[in-house]
């Protein structure tokens, strides 16, 4: 019987090496298929590299306060001195950037990471507290539109409702 130069038998070697051929090539056809799946999310994030501005609100929200119903709805246009103006930079390293805000608890330079799952964003800017997800309905290399939906339960076991869409425009590569 011949040997290899690694002490393994000429027949060993040849089998370890099908197994091994076999395996990348499995591995090969599923990246294949996890491609596939990952396009629409590669393409979302090229567009997403920059700086975004948001210019446009619309939201609804529906809770209860003493046992009683509220509701609440507004459409407004966004500009520097609007309580929701927050401006995000997007980076090739998955992280999303505050650059400038009015929001008491969103400060310029706070960061994290996000992660995309096809046209849903995740990521502690993009979570409500009873979603994981917001979605990116609408993406140009010039405008982004992102949707809300937040339904769940207050801590009196009431249901609540809020529903946001925000447009952003690019305003930096």
């Amino acid at each position: 019987m011949r040997y290899s130069s690694f002490g393994l038998s000429i027949r060993h070697l040849a089998t370890c090496l099908k197994v091994m051929l076999l395996l990348a090539c499995m591995g090969g056809l599923s990246s294949c298929t996890d491609d596939e799946e990952d396009t629409e999310a590669q393409a979302i994030f090229q567009q997403l590299q920059g700086t975004w501005a948001p210019v446009h609100i619309s939201e609804s929200d529906s809770y209860y306060t003493d046992g009683e119903q509220q509701y609440y709805s507004d459409e407004a246009d966004i500009d520097e001195t609007h309580p929701d103006y927050i401006v995000l930079r997007f980076d090739r390293n998955s992280k999303v950037t505050i650059v400038e805000s009015n929001d008491d608890e969103m400060h310029p330079g706070l960061s994290c990471i996000f992660k995309l799952s096809g046209n849903k964003i995740g990521g502690l800017f993009f979570m409500g507290d009873y979603t994981g997800y917001c979605t990116i309905t609408s993406i140009t290399s010039s405008s982004m539109v992102l949707e809300m939906n937040d339904n769940g339960t207050d801590d009196e076991g009431y249901p609540e409702k809020y529903y946001s869409k925000i447009t952003y425009t690019k305003i930096a590569d």
